[in-house]
Order: C-alpha cells, then structure tokens, then sequence
C-alpha cells in the first residue's frame, strides 16, 4: 500500500484496479483524475477496464489483495465468508 501511495503523489494519471478472485470483475478501482474513463462495471470489467486504461494512455496498476477479491455474488459465497467472519 505504501508503494502505491508513493505512485500516487507522483502520477497525474493512473488507474488502480482490484480485481476478484477470478480476476473477471472488478472489486475496486481508483481513477486519478476521476475521469480518465467511464467505469463499466459487470461482467467482464476487469478486461474492459484495462482496455480503457490502455486507450486513454495510461498502463493500468493491478493490485492484488484476498480480502478485496472476494465477492459475494453467489449463496455459495455466503459459506466462504463464514472463514472470515461469524455472521
């Protein structure tokens, strides 16, 4: 997290991306300026997100992380999430 505070103050621009397990959706995306593109989220926007990056001129970060891929999309996740946490 350090490494991409640092990136941060010293970028005009940049696309942060955290992708879910699957690395199919996108968890969390941080944009600077706000409006380097247009999110599109669903499914697919991982991809889609590092296309738009890539057309507005900019290499997009991906950071990586357990707890921000892990989605609750399905009931199934329902049961993963009781590892982490007593509902």
């Amino acid at each position: 997290l350090h490494n991409l505070r640092a990136l941060l103050s010293n970028a005009s621009q940049a696309l942060i991306l955290a992708p879910d397990a699957t690395e199919t959706g996108t968890n969390a995306l941080l944009l600077r300026p706000p409006d380097l593109i247009s999110p599109s989220f669903g499914p697919g926007s991982f991809h889609r997100h590092c296309l738009l990056a890539r057309a507005a001129g900019v290499e997009p970060i991906i950071y990586r992380s357990p707890s921000l891929a892990f989605d609750i999309d399905l009931p199934s996740d329902l049961e993963h999430l009781s590892t982490f946490a007593i509902l």
